[in-house]
């Protein structure tokens, strides 16, 4: 996912600019679904067949979906929120009117996206990136609440423009292994497996590391990653769009890209739903057993597609993974990552709080912590951003978080900048984005751990999207699912 918070960065220089610009089953008596009624959808009572079952109704599964639909599949999307979406949030204000999104924020501005929403003939604008007018930035420590007056800070744009190319360069020059997911060499590159830290101080740009840390949110304690996470993170077609813009929906909500495919799928598409077991015994379809509000459904389809993320916990109480995926899978760590929408703050509604720690090296906050406080175009209304780091096991609790989260305001009302130190934050919406950003050691990197990843797509006609197979970023996942659509249609 492309950052959520965007503003505030400090515009490119034309070093940057000219450095981005030369970088650029089923059972045997059962017949398949593709056989019994080719593209379309039967139905015998509570059993349904579909050429393709798409478990998890978020940015991959979707995009996944629509991709299948255009070639004439029949298509069963399961989901077990209320809507699709996945980690795209909007919320719209009673008062104004005005949708305020607090998950994703942007998506690239390139051609896969633009066709993307002119399929559902969704318009688009493009949204400019900088401080918002009239903005004051402050630092302040999330710990204790004060604000970090004389805290070193780059603020030379040149300095973090030349620090920016820098990286730009050296990405760039390893996007033949990440642009498509994780296509590791054998020989994978010391650049790639070291610590980002020490990335930051072989190619000397700490300058550019605050834009760095606000942009590649909620992927741990970055310092301590190995460098592919931020290079997968933070690609080069980003930094390309910090310049020169984004796309968002034209009226401003990013769920309402999901809205219009779920009309479009229609009795297709089973929300509020669990999947609570699959076989894939049979060597040439899958049956999916689900719960869903209107009673248990039976789901047999030709091929599955798994686009959630692929943890232990999230995947043992249904699916009979074989040795292989729970080898890979039982190996990830992850973070965690929560974005929130708070009133009654007492934050001047002209002031954004970005969190740092003078006791760290580069003054970069640890996790568990806040990322940043922001205004929104509705007055008084903030979002908020937090995150763990990294652990193998659970997050903490949403009771824990949303404790926390409010805490660390409430810390501010000692620093002066809160106006009204008798205000209690109050949460007007709060998204829980999970295991987030699973990733393994740099050992495990070198040991091959992607090539046993990636060799499991079709295994058990199973194929597998989302963010753990490229990065948290919309625009990648939809481009690593579009790359995937001819291995799931191919002999259906």
């Amino acid at each position: 996912m492309v950052s959520n918070v965007l503003r505030g960065l400090i515009a490119s220089t034309s070093l940057l600019h000219s450095t981005l610009a030369a970088c650029q089953g089923r059972s045997p008596d059962v017949v398949s679904a593709s056989t019994l009624l080719p593209n379309s959808t039967s139905t015998q009572g509570d059993v349904l067949y579909y050429d393709v079952a798409v478990i998890g109704g978020g940015s991959g599964g979707v995009y996944t979906a629509m991709g299948l639909i255009d070639q004439g599949k029949s298509v069963a999307v399961i989901e077990k929120q209320e809507r699709l979406g996945g980690h795209a949030h909007t919320y719209t204000d009673p008062q104004t009117g005005l949708p305020i999104n607090y998950g994703v924020q942007v998506l690239h501005n390139n051609d896969l996206v633009k066709a993307y929403f002119a399929r559902f003939g969704l318009n688009t604008t493009i949204s400019p990136v900088g401080m918002t007018n009239g903005v004051t930035q402050v630092a302040a420590d999330f710990n204790t609440g004060k604000l970090l007056t004389n805290l070193s800070i780059p603020t030379d744009t040149a300095a973090i423009g030349s620090a920016l190319a820098t990286y730009a360069t050296i990405a760039a020059s390893y996007s033949s292994y990440l642009s498509d997911g994780f296509n590791l060499p054998d020989d994978v590159p010391e650049d790639l497996l070291m610590p980002f830290g020490d990335f930051v101080v072989k190619y000397n740009i700490s300058a550019g590391l605050p834009t760095i840390f606000s942009i590649n949110q909620g992927i741990g304690n970055i310092l301590d990653l190995p460098t592919i996470y931020t290079f997968q993170y933070l690609p080069l077609e980003t930094l390309i769009y910090l310049q020169n813009g984004f796309i968002v929906p034209a009226d401003g909500k990013m769920t309402t890209l999901y809205d219009a495919a779920a009309a479009e799928l229609g009795e297709n598409v089973f929300l509020s739903s669990t999947v609570e077991s699959v076989n894939r015994t049979a060597s040439s379809n899958v049956t999916i057993n689900v719960a869903t509000p209107g009673g248990p459904k039976t789901i047999i389809a030709s091929r599955l597609v798994i686009a959630i993320q692929p943890t232990i916990d999230n995947l043992s109480p249904f699916l009979d993974l074989t040795a292989e995926e729970r080898d890979v899978f039982s190996r990830f760590t992850h973070a965690g990552y929560w974005p929130m929408i708070v009133n009654n703050t007492g934050i001047p509604d002209n002031f954004q709080v970005n969190f740092y720690d003078p006791n760290t090296p580069f003054n970069l906050p640890r996790m568990p912590g806040g990322y940043v406080i922001s205004p929104t175009v509705v007055p008084g209304l903030k979002t908020f951003y937090y995150a763990t780091g990294q652990t193998s096991g659970a997050n903490p609790s949403k009771l824990e978080v949303r404790t926390e989260m409010l805490a660390g305001i409430s810390r501010l009302a000692s620093s002066g900048l809160v106006s009204n130190t008798s205000s209690v934050p109050n949460v007007v919406a709060y998204a829980d984005h999970g295991a987030f950003c699973l990733q393994v050691s740099a050992e495990e990197i070198k040991a091959g751990f992607y090539k046993k990843m990636n060799a499991l797509q079709g295994s058990g006609n199973t194929f597998w999207t989302g963010a753990t197979w490229i990065a948290h970023d919309s625009a990648q996942i939809w481009r690593f699912s579009e790359g995937l659509l001819p291995n799931i249609t191919a002999g259906i």
